[in-house]
């Protein structure tokens, strides 16, 4: 080093000019791609043993699905049998791999309850989940940034503490907790909450409808045409009530209605199943068609069917009446329960018009509270009526009849009339209030539980059509 100088040594040009604009992006490419192999790696591991953890709590679980699915009626047989359907009855590896393979591959399964494939499942729930992220998020935004803002310039004062007190007790309260019981107040009581317009229940009946399997040289019509209005003018189930979505459509083809129904029949999608067909005569014109079903959708969807009514338009034509219909499950009403002061329960049969000649047992009563408490909980848990209008044989009045009380001989608490005929309802009166319950005959394997559960050894008598 000369004096008066100073060697500061050869000059190290910038990794912008060694390797041009993103020369930069060469000295840290190994530091990224490290962690995000570390982060790909970990994220791999903890999902290995999450899933893991959560299949050996299920396997290990002393309760059966197959036992659970098929009820307590069902012999260990049929037990056996559906175990090994579901492949339940394989070792916990076997399972487990089974498992995560199809699930690599986009296969999660069917529920072993509702029927559904989870996947669908998630793809219905999916949109509400992000509405409600994204609703409570902007809650969050709105009311939380101005609440801070006040709370800061107002420091120790009344809005301060007020703001600080209802934050703190919010944190603490849990917020599964919270959204229930906000779900009871505004979506049951209320009814503030529209909840079928949470699920897009008319692209789902618009995509039912488009199921439609269109005859070779069907037209479409605007409605139906005037020598059938009187049978195809309304679905062969009608229904005003608000939870129903229901979208039609209207075509005329060449043939004879019997024809293009099976027709129909042979072609309609896979997905759907042949549920029930129906005849009659409406306005002196015979009609006659099918419903076809997709799965429900466990606690949203209740009933998604595809209509198809036939009726002879004329000239060699078919009409054809095509309907969509899905429907939201309701809610149950908050009072249709058994009162928990019940401590005794009275069974009796009644034959109705069908007795024929017999003599229906004397009436039982049960006076054990915790037989009482299973036989409530029995009705406690019949469903809510299934929307829509229902064409029902008449019941002729034979019927299972529970009558709950408080004591021997007090005065009836809740009258529980399980139907064995017609449609075979749950009728439910609490107090002066009447419901109607449960699903298309769903009273009978109710009646056959609570025989069960009490140990009474009558038998019920079959259902009969009305002379």
């Amino acid at each position: 080093m000369e004096a008066g100088r100073i060697d500061i040594g050869a000059r190290t040009a910038p990794s912008y000019e060694r390797g041009g604009p993103f020369g930069f992006l060469r000295d840290i490419a190994p530091a990224v791609s490290g962690r995000l192999l570390r982060l790909v790696l970990s994220t791999l591991t903890v999902a290995l043993f999450s899933t893991l953890l959560i299949f050996a709590l299920a396997y290990f679980s002393p309760s059966n699905p197959a036992a659970t699915k098929l009820g307590e009626s069902a012999t260990p047989a049929a037990v056996a049998h559906l175990n090994h359907v579901m492949g339940l009855d394989r070792g916990f590896f076997a399972q487990y791999f089974s498992w995560i393979g199809n699930a690599i591959h986009g296969d999660l399964g069917v529920s072993w309850f509702s029927g559904v494939p989870v996947g669908t499942s998630i793809k219905t729930g999916l949109p509400v989940d992000l509405s409600v992220t994204g609703v409570a998020l902007l809650m969050a935004l709105v009311m939380g940034i101005p609440a801070g803002i006040v709370a800061g310039t107002r420091r120790g004062g009344f809005l301060d503490r007020g703001i600080n007190a209802i934050s703190s007790t919010a944190i603490t309260l849990p917020v599964f907790w919270i959204g229930m019981v906000l779900v009871i107040v505004f979506a049951v009581f209320r009814r503030l909450v529209l909840q079928p317009r949470l699920i897009p229940m008319t692209r789902d009946a618009a995509a039912i409808l488009a199921a439609f399997a269109m005859p070779p040289g069907a037209k479409r019509l605007s409605a139906p045409p005037a020598s059938v209005k009187a049978a195809l003018g309304q679905p062969f189930q009608a229904g005003s009530s608000p939870d129903i979505v229901e979208k039609d459509s209207f075509w005329t083809v060449h043939g004879v209605p019997a024809a293009v129904l099976a027709w129909e029949e042979q072609h309609v999608p896979r997905r759907f199943t042949r549920a029930e067909s129906f005849h009659g005569v409406n306005g002196r014109v015979a009609q006659s068609g099918e419903v076809f079903t997709l799965p429900p959708v466990a606690g949203v969807l209740e009933s998604r069917e595809l209509m198809v009514e036939v009726a002879d338009g004329g000239g060699g034509q078919t009409a054809i009446r095509v309907d969509a219909q899905v429907t939201w499950t309701p809610a149950k009403p908050a009072g249709a329960v058994v009162p928990a002061a019940a401590r005794v329960v009275t069974l009796s049969m009644n034959y109705g018009g069908n007795a024929g000649g017999r003599k229906p047992p004397d009436p039982v009563t049960i006076t054990d509270p915790v037989t009482v408490g299973k036989v409530a909980a029995l009705v406690d848990h019949v469903p809510p009526l299934p929307s829509g209008t229902y064409n029902c044989p008449f019941a002729d009045g034979m019927a299972f009849d529970l009558a709950f009380r408080a004591r021997p001989g007090g005065p009836v608490l809740a009258a529980t009339v399980l139907q064995l005929n017609g449609c075979e309802w749950v009728d439910l009166t609490v107090g002066k209030q009447d419901y109607v319950l449960g699903n298309p005959g769903g009273a009978r394997p109710i009646a056959t539980q609570v025989l069960k559960v009490t140990g009474v050894p009558w038998k019920l008598p079959p259902f009969q059509w009305p002379n």
